[in-house]
């Protein structure tokens, strides 16, 4: 029984993209190989087989032996006197195999059955494709206006110059401050701006609890702000000579954030006895 891992190749098949299959010739310049790009397979290889082969059945022979010793000394021969052979043998007798089993021949009809099942395939790098020649209009063209917001994603103007915090930015590496990530604002539509992790402070907008900082979380509940406000009863004298405890009114209000927001965990309060 045999087991192991095979490595194939084959013509890499798939179309190309509709966008770019308008755009080309159909040549591959990279990677340029013999049959094109090519799909690599990892492959699961296995067989087994067993056969039975017994020989020399029977076959031996006599042999004489002399033995002398005196004292120290000892000597000792041994001849042959006669050999035989039988002559008989059996098999080869296939015991395990694949498929029937044919008494006549005392073999399956797969001696050594083996199969290889792919695992995984893996595909070369994007080709490169050659491009298809452009012909010039022959009709009048009107000019067009251009925008650099598709050129700058490119990622070489982030090079020169980082962007601070509450800027535009296209990605993380944007930003100046190395702690600050691009993080698409809900507030502002969706707009990337250069920002730290969110303060739970039921301010700072969120997506997910990775836009906090460490410890909060992010999610739309209701907010509660309390405030404490000025007691009426306390300007009224006390009667009976008994002074009273007089203790400022709370004022709570309640309101729900337009997107979610940072905050504190929430805190388990022990059950009251």
């Amino acid at each position: 029984m045999a087991a192991g891992l095979a490595f194939t190749s084959d013509h890499d098949d798939r179309p190309l993209p509709a966008d770019i299959s308008t755009l080309t010739n159909g040549e591959v310049l990279f990677p340029h190989t013999a049959n094109g790009p090519q799909k690599y397979n990892f492959q699961f290889d296995y067989s087994y087989g067993v056969n039975l082969t017994v020989s020399d059945m029977l076959n031996g022979h006599i042999d004489a032996a002399l033995k002398i010793k005196f004292l120290f000394f000892s000597k000792r021969w041994s001849k042959q006197i006669v050999s035989f052979k039988s002559g008989l043998s059996i098999g080869p007798l296939n015991l395990i195999g694949g498929g029937s089993y044919n008494d006549t021949t005392k073999q399956h009809q797969n001696p050594v059955p083996s199969d290889t099942k792919t695992w995984k395939s893996s595909y070369a790098s994007v080709p490169f494709m050659g491009l298809s020649k452009v012909s010039m209009p022959t009709t009048f063209v009107a000019d067009a206006s251009y925008s650099a917001a598709k050129s700058s994603e490119l990622f070489y103007d982030s090079l020169c110059k980082c962007d601070d915090i509450g800027a535009a930015c296209n990605r993380s590496a944007d930003c100046c401050d190395a702690q600050a990530t691009c993080f698409g604002d809900p507030a502002q539509g969706g707009k990337h701006v250069c920002r730290e992790c969110g303060n739970p402070n039921f301010t700072d907008t969120c997506v997910t609890d990775k836009d906090c900082c460490p410890g909060a979380i992010c999610n739309q509940d209701d907010v509660v702000t309390c405030h404490d406000e000025h007691n009426p009863e306390c300007d009224k004298p006390s009667t009976g000579g008994t002074s009273q405890l007089c203790l400022p009114l709370q004022v709570c209000t309640t309101t729900h954030p337009a997107t979610a927001v940072c905050r504190p965990p929430p805190v388990d309060t022990p059950p009251t006895k």
